[in-house]
């Protein structure tokens, strides 16, 4: 007894031979999956009752839409297996990361005054992710992951027009080894490697034909992500383990490494989210460096207010003040978020199927039965 994506089959197994008799057998029963080419979840218990989640296909009717001051408005009317988002430095752009109905993922962008989608980055054979707009805005770092050695997986950087510039900065044919791109400035691209131990923050020259070799960013290894460097490149926020609990620092920056000693932004109350398989960032700057935005434990969106001490210093110091949660993307039902430079959200707003399951469909005696239709299509 098996799922194929949303079916559930079965087929005869023969003990003398080992093997599987050919002809699936199937059974009349809808499975709730994630995407189209997920597996539905089932179980069988040991006195034969069948157990599932009954329903679709759950992530094909995403929505992208606008948060203005806690009201929800409808970016586009155009359904779709959205995963991830990207806004440019200017606001001007948008790119998203689209299931396509092959199982693969692709990067589509579109301007965001005139909601309008092209296909931006799709690959045979491999998933293109986590999309970030480099500084100037016209180039976009995305990572290619590929289920076996593939000498394009790794990062990837291309011109929007897609003829200036085409470039792998970082190459990743280990499919166990990852480098999400988190932020650049004009000289630096900002990467987490995955994976590893443990996972740390590097930078990468962006220098056409240059050493590409990653650059670890702190003296010390420690459990680090989602590194990203602020507009103005004065500033490094990122997420960490290495005190306890995951908790979301900032630390002064200059000429490629770190100056002085992390200052902790976040709140016993308002502790970074960590979700190990989450790759992309859950850590956002406002376009002028005075805000900082990150998703707690409890998926709320929070806001934080840099001030960087008076007084002369070569290290510089800041004053974080109290976090503010102004957005619940539980309440929103938002799988992703991007912050605008008008102070406005973005975020991908998930389908009616996707509510939480609340209720499990069990058939009682569904094995004796079963096998007694078996028994009479045999004869």
């Amino acid at each position: 007894l098996f799922a194929r994506n949303g079916d559930l089959v079965a087929r005869r197994f023969d003990l003398a031979t080992g093997h599987l008799e050919p002809g699936d057998i199937p059974i009349s029963v809808e499975l709730s999956t994630g995407q189209s080419w997920h597996n539905g979840r089932f179980t069988v218990s040991n006195d034969g009752s069948l157990a599932y989640e009954r329903g679709d296909v759950r992530g094909e009717t995403r929505q992208l839409a606008i948060v203005d001051d806690g009201t929800v408005k409808p970016w586009i009317d155009d359904p779709r297996a959205y995963e991830q988002l990207a806004v440019s430095p200017a606001g001007d752009r948008l790119a998203v990361v689209i299931a396509a109905a092959n199982g693969l993922y692709e990067i589509w962008t579109s301007p965001t005054t005139r909601p309008s989608f092209s296909p931006f980055a799709r690959k045979t054979g491999v998933d293109c992710l986590n999309p970030l707009f480099l500084r100037d805005g016209e180039s976009l770092v995305y990572a290619v992951e590929a289920a076996n050695e593939s000498p394009v997986a790794g990062l990837h950087i291309q011109s929007l027009d897609g003829n200036t510039r085409v470039d792998q900065p970082v190459t990743s044919p280990n499919p166990q080894i990852e480098y999400i791109a988190t932020s650049s400035t004009d000289e630096l691209l900002f990467v987490t490697k995955y994976n590893s131990s443990p996972s740390d923050l590097y930078t990468v020259p962006l220098e056409l034909g240059g050493d590409r070799t990653p650059n670890r960013i702190f003296p010390v290894a420690a459990q680090r992500w989602a590194g990203v460097v602020s507009p103005d490149g004065r500033w490094l926020a990122y997420s960490s383990t290495e005190h306890g609990p995951p908790h979301v620092f900032v630390i002064a920056f200059d000429n490629g490494g770190v100056l002085g000693l992390p200052t902790l932004v976040s709140e016993d109350g308002a502790q970074a989210q960590h979700i190990p398989t989450m790759k992309w960032t859950q850590i956002k700057w406002s376009e002028g460096s005075k805000t900082l935005y990150f998703v707690d434990q409890q998926r709320r969106v929070q806001s934080v207010s840099i001030e960087e001490e008076s007084g002369a210093s070569p290290r510089r110091a800041l004053t974080p003040r109290e976090p503010t949660a102004v957005l619940d993307l539980e309440e929103l039902r938002s799988a992703d978020f991007a912050a605008l430079p008008d102070g406005q959200f973005m975020i991908i707003e998930k389908g009616e199927a996707e509510e939480p399951v609340r209720s499990l469909a069990v058939i009682l005696n569904w094995q004796q039965d079963f096998e007694a239709r078996i028994r009479s299509e045999r004869k």
